[in-house]
């Protein structure tokens, strides 16, 4: 990771950006995420008592990369400063999982991966 970056800080550049009531958060190494960005989003628009939604794959790993936040709830609750904090620091606001398929949640970052990624493109 270069020196000052890491997901949490692009979190919070993005959130600059961010004018909406509700934001996705994923992973750009997760090419399959957008059905499960779609389910996470009206999971957590349907709940009022929870400030984020987060993917939960096969194996019950919880992963904030993937998921639907109350955009002012995460902004207040970014460690400061965001730079080489860890992913799951996003997970400090009330938060709910939601069951993914792990089709959903493939993270293309080994050679190994890519294969499982271009396996399923050619099928």
């Amino acid at each position: 990771m270069p020196a000052g970056g890491g997901p949490v800080a692009a979190v919070a550049a993005g959130l600059l950006l961010v004018a909406t009531d509700l934001v996705v958060v994923l992973a750009g190494d997760m090419p399959f995420a957008a059905p499960a960005a779609v389910r996470l989003v009206t999971a957590l628009d349907g709940d009022a008592t929870t400030d984020a939604v987060v993917a939960r794959d096969p194996s019950g790993r919880t992963n904030p990369l993937l998921a639907a936040y109350r955009t002012e709830v995460l902004r207040a609750a970014l460690p400061l400063p965001p730079e080489g904090q860890p992913a799951h620091s996003l997970l400090a606001v009330a938060h709910t999982t939601l069951p993914v398929p792990e089709e959903d949640t493939l993270d293309v970052d080994t050679p190994e991966a890519l294969e499982a990624a271009r396996h399923r493109l050619a099928t």
